[in-house]
């Protein structure tokens, strides 16, 4: 259990070693990159909330996963201020079996 927690913390330090790196080359002024990832479970009925939340945070990037939104509909759910870099959506709904 330990050692997993040490490999974490080693991977975490070289990817915020390699953060630095890349922020120094792109000549980033701030020291941190500011990311967020959010599992929204249907974005469609939590934009207010998502809006409130980003309000004050000073985010560079922003990942939401489980959306469940339609491919046509991603361009109108993107929160203000901010950029849609990437998108991935299902072509098929999946219904569990009861």
């Amino acid at each position: 259990m330990s050692s997993s927690i040490n490999n974490s913390r080693d991977n975490f330090n070289i990817r915020s070693h390699y953060l630095n790196i890349c922020s120094n080359t792109l000549n980033i002024r701030s020291d941190a990159l500011n990311i967020l990832q959010l599992n929204v479970q249907s974005l469609r009925n939590k934009m207010l909330l998502l809006e409130t939340i980003l309000k004050d945070k000073m985010l560079d990037i922003l990942c939401i996963s489980e959306h469940w939104l339609k491919l046509a509909e991603t361009e109108f759910y993107v929160p203000f201020n901010f950029v849609l870099g990437s998108v991935s959506c299902r072509k098929k709904i999946l219904l569990s079996p009861i």
